[in-house]
């Protein structure tokens, strides 16, 4: 994991720069591995929940970055996060771009 303290700031700083379409790829293993943390911990444990609320800022970042509105997990802050890193971003490219064809061989 990019935070293994799940610190939703600290990913979007591990990823500033990176192309849009790595950027959703390593949300989205982010998140997984969050999913599995959680998973790992079992019921009862209080951890569970801040590795689950990452995993909502995380799926909430690959939303906004994919279609470009506001998810609803997103608090106001985290979407602002977003927002600059989509700023940053759409200098580079659209991420949003349906005609981006993907090299699977």
């Amino acid at each position: 994991m990019i935070s293994t303290d799940c610190d939703f700031e600290k990913f979007v700083g591990a990823i500033r720069g990176k192309d849009c379409y790595e950027m959703i790829l390593l949300a989205e293993k982010e998140a997984t591995e969050a999913w599995r943390y959680n998973h790992r911990q079992g019921s009862g444990n209080g951890g569970n929940d801040v590795s689950r609320h990452y995993q909502d800022q995380l799926i909430g970042l690959i939303d906004f970055l994919r279609h470009g509105f506001k998810p609803s997990l997103l608090s106001e802050q985290d979407f602002q996060l977003c927002r600059q890193l989509q700023n940053e971003t759409s200098q580079r490219q659209d991420c949003t771009a349906p005609n981006r064809s993907l090299n699977l061989a």
